[in-house]
C-alpha cells in the first residue's frame, strides 16, 4: 500500500497492513475495508495500521464505520503496540497485553494496548490495572461510526472516543514512561465476530466528529494544531492581537479544544458568546424600532423575514439572554427602581401566561408568529421604560400641517430605507445565528468532556432553541439524561 506524508513530511497512517494480519481478515484493494472470514467466529484476530504514529504528532485521529457487527458484535477498535502479536489470533487489542507485560524483562518489549467494544461497550486497556476492562460507552453495531483520538502534545497523554459524531468522553491514560511507545504505536482493530466487517477513515475522506476537521478554523492553524511545535502558539499569538475579532475567537476556541486545552477553548467560547449577543442586541433593537403601528404591511414583511429565515428561536434566545444582563445591572440600583422592574417584570409574567393560554388554544404557526411580534413590542416597551435603549422620539400631535403632508409624500422613499434597514439587521442576525450555534457546540462539548453537566446541558438547550433540529445536541442531552438516570438508579 502507498505510503503517504503529511505535515513536515512525517509518515503517518493511511490503511490497513496487508503484510501484518490473520488468515481470518481479508482486506480490500484500498486497504481500509475489513471483513473477518473465520466460519467459526471463536478466533480474535488484531490488525494494525500500515505505520505507526509518529511521536511528533501531536494528536491523532481515525474512524471505523462498523458495515456489519457479525454475529455477536465483538468488535474492538483502538491502539495497539507491534510487540503485541504473540500471537495475532489470541487476543482483542488490550486484553492479552497485560499478561504480556508482566512477563517480559525488557521495557522496550513491554506490549501495550487499548480498545472500546461494541459488544458490551466496555474499554480494554492494558494498562487500566486488575481487571483490565471496565465499562465506558454505548455499544455500537451496523451503521454507527467509532472515532479513536489520541493526545500526544499535553502532559497528560489520553485516549477518548466518538460515536457517530459525539464525544463519549475520556478512556484512558497512556504509560506514565511513555518513552518507550514512542513510534510504536499502532491504529488497530480486533474482530470475533463471525461475518463482521469495518471500514477505515484515516482522514482521506471529511470525519463525522467536526471537531476534527478544519471547518471554522484556519487551514494554517488547523495543520499547527497536529504538530508538537512553536507553531502553533505562533498562530494563537497572532489571533490574541484580535480580542474582539469573532473569527479570531472561534478560531482559537475551536484549537485550544481540538489540543485538549479545555480551559482556554472555554474562556474564548464564552468571550465570544458574550460578543455576538452584544451584537445581537444592537440589531435586535434596530429589527424592533421598525414594529410601528403605522406601518402593519412593513409589520408582516418582518413576520415573514423571521419566519422565513429561522430566526424565532434565536430573538427568543436574545431577549431572554439580555433580560438576564439587564436585571444583573437592576440589582445595583435603589430599591424603588428595583420594585418597579419587578412590577414590570410581574406584569410581562401575567402577559406571557396569557400568551401561553392562547398558544394552547390554537397551535398554529400564524398565532406563534404573532406572539413572537407581540413578545418583541411588550420587551422593546419594557427597556424602553427602564431607560436601556433608546428609540427615535415621536413628534408632536399638531404640528405643521405642511410638515405632515410632506412625511406623507415622502412615505414611500421612507419605507425603502426601512426594509433596508430591516434587511441589513435580517442578515446581520442570520450571520450571528451561525456563528453562535457553533460557540454553544463547541463550549457545549467542553463542558460535557470535564463533565460539568449543568452547564453543557444549558448550552445545548440554548443551541436547540437556536437550531431546534440539531442532532448532535439532541444525542448528547440523551446521553446526559440516561447518566442522570443511571445517577440516581446506583
Amino acid at each position: 500500500m502507498e505510503e503517504t506524508t503529511l505535515f513536515n513530511n512525517l509518515v503517518l497512517p493511511t490503511a490497513w497492513n496487508i503484510d501484518d494480519k490473520s488468515q481470518f481478515i481479508n482486506i480490500d484493494s484500498n486497504g481500509l475495508k475489513l471483513n473477518y472470514t473465520n466460519p467459526n467466529g471463536y478466533k480474535a484476530v488484531v490488525i494494525r495500521a500500515n505505520n505507526p504514529i509518529p511521536s511528533q504528532c501531536g494528536l491523532f485521529y481515525f474512524e471505523v464505520e462498523i458495515t456489519n457487527e457479525g454475529k455477536n458484535g465483538m468488535i474492538g477498535v483502538g491502539y495497539c503496540t507491534k510487540q503485541s502479536d504473540i500471537s495475532i489470533d489470541d487476543f482483542m487489542p488490550g486484553q492479552r497485553c497485560r499478561e504480556d507485560m508482566e512477563n517480559r524483562e525488557n521495557e522496550e518489549d513491554k506490549p501495550w494496548g487499548c480498545a472500546y467494544h461494541g459488544d458490551d461497550g466496555h474499554l480494554f486497556c492494558s494498562g487500566s490495572g486488575k481487571p483490565y476492562s471496565k465499562p465506558y460507552g454505548p455499544t455500537y453495531s451496523a451503521g454507527d461510526t467509532i472515532g479513536c483520538y489520541l493526545n500526544l502534545r499535553n502532559n497528560d497523554k489520553m485516549i477518548f472516543y466518538t460515536k457517530n459524531g459525539v464525544n463519549i468522553g475520556f478512556a484512558c491514560y497512556l504509560p506514565n514512561k511513555f518513552d518507550y511507545l514512542k513510534n510504536k504505536l499502532y491504529p488497530c482493530i480486533g474482530l470475533r465476530s463471525q461475518d463482521a466487517s469495518v471500514e477505515a477513515n484515516f482522514g482521506h475522506n471529511k470525519f463525522k466528529y467536526l471537531m476534527m476537521t478544519n471547518d471554522g478554523i484556519g487551514k494554517e492553524l488547523w495543520e499547527a494544531c497536529w504538530i508538537n511545535s512553536k507553531t502553533f502558539d505562533q498562530y494563537v499569538d497572532k489571533l490574541k492581537n484580535k480580542p474582539s475579532d469573532t473569527s479570531a475567537l472561534i478560531s482559537r476556541g475551536k484549537a485550544y479544544l481540538i489540543t485538549g486545552r479545555y480551559k482556554e477553548a472555554c474562556e474564548d467560547l464564552t468571550g465570544l458568546i458574550r460578543s455576538l449577543i452584544k451584537k445581537g442586541e444592537k440589531d435586535l433593537t434596530g429589527l424592533i424600532g421598525l414594529l410601528t403601528k403605522e406601518k402593519e404591511d412593513l409589520t408582516d414583511l418582518i413576520r415573514s423575514r423571521i419566519t422565513k429565515k429561522n430566526l424565532v428561536g434565536l430573538i427568543r434566545l436574545l431577549m431572554k439572554e439580555n433580560d438576564g444582563d439587564y436585571e444583573e445591572e437592576e440589582e445595583e440600583n435603589d430599591s424603588d427602581d428595583e420594585e418597579e422592574e419587578e412590577e414590570n417584570d410581574d406584569d410581562e409574567e401575567e402577559n406571557d401566561g396569557d400568551d401561553e393560554e392562547e398558544e394552547e388554544e390554537n397551535d398554529s404557526d400564524d398565532e406563534e408568529e404573532e406572539d413572537l411580534i407581540s413578545s418583541l413590542i411588550r420587551w422593546r416597551t419594557k427597556k424602553e421604560d427602564l431607560g436601556l435603549i433608546r428609540l427615535p422620539i415621536k413628534e408632536e400631535e399638531g404640528e405643521d400641517k405642511k410638515k405632515e403632508e410632506k412625511e406623507e409624500n415622502d412615505d414611500h422613499k421612507t419605507k425603502e430605507e426601512m426594509i433596508k434597514k430591516l434587511e441589513k439587521s435580517i442578515t446581520n442576525l442570520i450571520k450571528l445565528k451561525n456563528l453562535l450555534e457553533i460557540a454553544l457546540k463547541y463550549r457545549g462539548e467542553i463542558n460535557y468532556i470535564v463533565e460539568t453537566y449543568d452547564e453543557s446541558i444549558s448550552d445545548l438547550y440554548d443551541l436547540l432553541e437556536v437550531k431546534p433540529d440539531d442532532a448532535w445536541a439532541k444525542e448528547i442531552l440523551g446521553l446526559l439524561e440516561e447518566f442522570n438516570t443511571e445517577s440516581e438508579n446506583f
